[in-house]
């Protein structure tokens, strides 16, 4: 009998820790940036086992202006832009991603790259020129971004205690 009371003490124990981490507030909501800039900001971890570490990037689209290779002719188009996300452990030195590419709607930096009770810099680092990418296709070069795409940090794990 009081083996059945422990396990199901433990069992309401998990459920509602995995319950708060699935409600958590996002700690990084006000950490945001666009591709002409880079942004650096702190994560400091929590050691709670039962939640999770993951930082959720997305992006909106910006608008960017080509023209025709053939016939000259310009037309505006909405394109994600491209970032560079590294991501370093601050005990260690190490770097968790080095300019790993971020160029679509979301970037996530899972909880298994990221240690509890532990503290990260991530620096996202906006690529606007077109002489570091290529937004070609087979007719249409880049010519200029007319408004840059933007990025926040939309979710955070229950884990992740400070964002700054």
């Amino acid at each position: 009998m009081t083996k059945r009371i422990v396990t199901l003490f433990m069992v309401a124990a998990m459920v509602t820790a995995l319950c708060c981490n699935v409600f958590a507030a996002n700690v990084c909501s006000l950490i945001e940036g666009d591709l002409s800039k880079s942004v650096t900001f702190t994560v400091d971890i929590g050691w709670n086992l039962f939640y999770t570490e993951k930082v959720v990037l997305e992006q909106s689209k910006g608008r960017m202006q080509q023209q025709n290779f053939y016939y000259g002719n310009k037309r505006t188009t909405s394109q994600y832009g491209k970032f560079y996300v590294t991501v370093q452990d601050n005990s260690t030195g190490k770097y968790i991603y080095k300019n790993k590419v971020w160029n679509d709607a979301k970037f996530t930096i899972p909880s298994y790259k990221l240690k509890k009770n532990n503290s990260y810099d991530i620096t996202i680092k906006g690529v606007p020129t077109d002489g570091v990418m290529n937004y070609s296709t087979v007719q249409w070069k880049f010519l200029s971004w007319t408004r840059y795409p933007t990025w926040t940090v939309t979710k955070t794990g229950g884990n992740i205690q400070f964002c700054y």
